[in-house]
């Protein structure tokens, strides 16, 4: 029976752990960003709506477009999606 290797062996590689470390700062920021973007709404309103209305702009983009990408990754070549998507 193989032995499986362990999941962390690829932190050995410092491409990996480059980006690893910038998506956790990336995330950690886009979730920090939600809080604070709710708590402001709170001080400024008193209304409930108006921070779901902020919580929700937020969330909806991100939710609707990434439906669409997955559909394009699927139906087209990812690399030439890729390339598209990162035109400046």
């Amino acid at each position: 029976m193989s032995k499986r290797p362990s999941p962390l062996v690829l932190f050995q590689y410092k491409t990996f752990r480059s980006l690893w470390s910038a998506s956790l700062v990336s995330n950690l920021g886009s979730l920090v960003e939600g809080v604070a973007a709710a708590w402001l709404m709170t001080s400024l309103a008193t209304s409930h709506d108006m921070v779901a209305l902020v919580q929700s702009s937020a969330t909806l983009p991100v939710m609707l477009f990434s439906l669409a990408a997955g559909a394009l990754a699927d139906n087209f070549d990812r690399r030439r999606v890729m390339m598209a998507s990162q035109r400046p």
